[in-house]
Parts: structure tokens; C-alpha cells; sequence
């Protein structure tokens, strides 16, 4: 894939920050208030329901495959030992 580059350095580090980062995110965004008809709702029960409702498929969609795609090729990558 991509020229088949080593996973090392930033690269390494960076493909790890990246899923722990939005993995976060979909946990913030079930605590993150929102404007509903001009009114701020931050009870935690509308807030997840409203969340659940809106952006959390595509977010975890996107969230499952970016930890699938790392840990593909770090099961790959301890299999080339």
C-alpha cells in the first residue's frame, strides 16, 4: 500500500493519534451541548439521543475503520518477523 512504507517515526505515531483522537471525539460529542429552536440543551440524555441520531453512524463508521486498517497492518507487520 502506498509504496509500502515503513511504519515508523511520526508516521508510527501519527497512525496511532489519529483513531485514539476521533475515538475520543465520538465520547465528547455524547457531553457536548447543542441549540435546539434558539435554546441550549444540555441535558446528557437529549444530548446522546440527538447525537445518535445525527452524526454518530458516520462517525463511528469512519472511526471502525481507521482502528481496523491499524490493526490489519500491525498484525501484518508482526507477522513479517
Amino acid at each position: 500500500l502506498a509504496g509500502d512504507l515503513e511504519m515508523e517515526g511520526f508516521l508510527y505515531v501519527s497512525a496511532w493519534i489519529t483513531p485514539l483522537f476521533w475515538t475520543f471525539d465520538i465520547g465528547i460529542n455524547f457531553l457536548t451541548g447543542y441549540y435546539k429552536g434558539g435554546e441550549i440543551i444540555l441535558d446528557l440524555r437529549q444530548i446522546g439521543r440527538a447525537y445518535l441520531k445525527s452524526w454518530f453512524t458516520p462517525d463511528a463508521s469512519v472511526v471502525c475503520c481507521d482502528w481496523t486498517s491499524l490493526l490489519m497492518g500491525v498484525a501484518l507487520d508482526s507477522g513479517d518477523d
